[in-house]
């Protein structure tokens, strides 16, 4: 009768012979997943406006306005894009990591990140001011996928006005 080592080394031993011997994912024509983590939002032309539940906004919209993904203490850039004529935005950030991975970077950019205008509100208004910023913490959506890519969704929906004291 075989010992419960020899058994337990046996079973290991098959088990990475097996593995050892099965084709990796580029020989068995299998493609990998990417991962991407997709930024969207829409920007109101106004102060502190909030997007409605439905999606609407109580106001108009922000077209052509630079939106950037900002991170961390220094706000970082990470991505930028500009809203269609609607003041839409999606901003991809694209990881070469596993799916745990991703998740957790996802979690760190709600935590850590947020979607700042650049461009300023009197652009879309000249009744409003040119010396702020219009900010959104973000949220997060749902994860879809569309083919060989898991996209990761997050949300800047609640954008408020930071006033910008000018420095001389």
């Amino acid at each position: 009768m075989a010992s419960f080592n020899s058994v337990v080394f046996l079973s290991l031993l098959v088990a990475v012979s097996a593995f050892m011997a099965a084709p990796s994912t580029v020989e068995a024509g299998v493609r990998e997943v990417e991962n991407v983590i997709n930024v969207t939002g829409k920007v109101p032309c106004a102060y502190n406006t909030t997007i409605l539940r439905n999606g609407s906004l109580a106001g108009p919209r922000f077209p052509n306005a630079t939106v950037q993904l900002q991170c961390g203490k220094n706000n970082t850039i990470e991505g930028t894009n500009t809203t269609n004529s609607n003041g839409t935005f999606s901003i991809l950030v694209r990881f070469n990591e596993s799916l745990l991975q991703t998740l957790i970077q996802s979690v760190k950019i709600v935590k850590n990140c947020s979607v700042a205008v650049v461009t300023p509100l009197s652009t879309c208004n000249a009744n409003l001011t040119s010396n702020g910023t219009l900010r959104s913490p973000l949220d997060k959506d749902r994860i879809d996928r569309q083919g060989d890519i898991r996209m990761f969704i997050l949300t800047a929906e609640m954008f408020k006005f930071e006033n910008r004291t000018q420095t001389m």
